[in-house]
């Protein structure tokens, strides 16, 4: 019985450690082969009729769309079909899962990006050597360069940061030491999405809602009276929570919008992927990038079965920590990302009391 635990628990922290080190290899084939190879370890899984079923249905009803392009198409068919197993991480290991994060494994998670974050972030600035050769071309934020994290990405990263935060704390309550790991990990990304989780969390679901309203009350009253102080006020605390950098976001958004919603409607239904032989997964607009990726209508479909996860989230008390991925996916595509996708289901699938 002991050893059966004991298998059961490295299979377990094999399949965490291994998405870790699947986001930062950019590799997520790596992590989804860990994954199978260790879930059939697994003593405590969380295979379901329902959530195989689901799975499959939302699989076959993709591949049944894009059937008659990927026949046209038949040299590009690898490249969607990859588009659309990246998009579908999420999906993947909540219906083949297994229950295998709790807070202690949260809190190391935590620890370790910080720990990664932070050796990055004084290579890049204090010595001659990077991790990856394209990290110098970073652009300087307070003349420093911000580390990236294990995602390759500062807001994909401080994104499951925030969420793993608030994840600790609506099962235990606050902590100044979880709470200071993400605060140093977020400052060290530089990012300011993650900053403005990092709010939102707090504002909505730590502050008591007296207190928020009235401190709401008192922030927007600069904004009536006069923009600028408030605009000079968030520029100081980071370029990227400016006035202009928030509207450049916007400007930008719109403009990417535009450029989907004037392509031919080949390309929205069906996707670039299939049309161009590309595997499309990255970009600053997530849900867009989903849609530019695998078609609309099969986007719509994937979306569905996130958001039956998100239900499931909700009812098992996870609700906010979902929320904060799938807010951070409007701006970059956290689904495609190993650990972040993990974590997503690992919401979906978790009691709301742990160890």
């Amino acid at each position: 019985m002991l050893n059966t635990n004991n298998s059961a628990i490295t299979s377990a922290n094999i399949r965490v450690y291994a998405q870790l080190i699947a986001s930062i290899l950019k590799s997520s084939y790596f992590g989804l082969i860990a994954y199978f190879a260790t879930i059939f370890f697994s003593r405590e899984t969380y295979l379901r009729a329902n959530n195989i079923i689901l799975s499959s249905v939302l699989i076959v009803l993709v591949m049944v769309y894009a059937f008659p392009l990927i026949i046209n198409n038949s040299s590009f068919g690898v490249s969607y079909l990859r588009t659309v197993l990246l998009w579908m991480l999420p999906i993947i290991y909540y219906s083949l899962g297994s229950k295998d994060l709790n807070n202690e494994l949260y809190e190391r998670l935590l620890i370790i990006m910080l720990v990664y974050t932070a050796i990055e972030f004084m290579l890049i600035n204090f010595t001659s050597i990077s991790l990856f050769d394209a990290d110098r071309l970073r652009t300087k934020v307070f003349g420093v360069i911000r580390g990236q994290g294990v995602a390759h990405n500062s807001s994909i990263s401080s994104a499951p940061t925030v969420s793993i935060f608030l994840k600790i704390y609506l099962d235990k309550g606050f902590s100044k030491k979880i709470f200071l790991i993400t605060l140093g990990s977020v400052i060290l990304l530089g990012s300011g999405a993650g900053m403005l989780l990092l709010i939102f969390s707090i504002l909505f679901f730590v502050i008591n809602k007296k207190i928020l309203f009235v401190l709401l009350l008192v922030l927007s009253l600069p904004i009536f009276l006069s923009q600028l102080p408030v605009q000079e006020m968030l520029s100081n605390i980071h370029p990227k929570i400016s006035h202009q950098y928030i509207s450049y976001l916007i400007d930008d958004k719109y403009k990417q919008i535009s450029y989907i919603l004037d392509a031919d409607i080949q390309h929205i239904l069906f996707g670039f992927s299939i049309l161009e032989n590309r595997v499309l997964t990255s970009g600053d607009f997530g849900y867009l990038t989903m849609i530019a990726g695998v078609g609309l209508v099969p986007a719509l479909i994937l979306l569905f079965g996130i958001f039956i996860m998100f239900i499931q989230a909700s009812r098992i008390g996870n609700f906010a920590p979902f929320l904060i991925l799938m807010i951070e996916n409007i701006h970059y595509p956290v689904f495609v990302d190993p650990i972040s996708a993990y974590i997503l289901a690992q919401y979906a699938m978790m009691k709301k009391i742990e160890k």
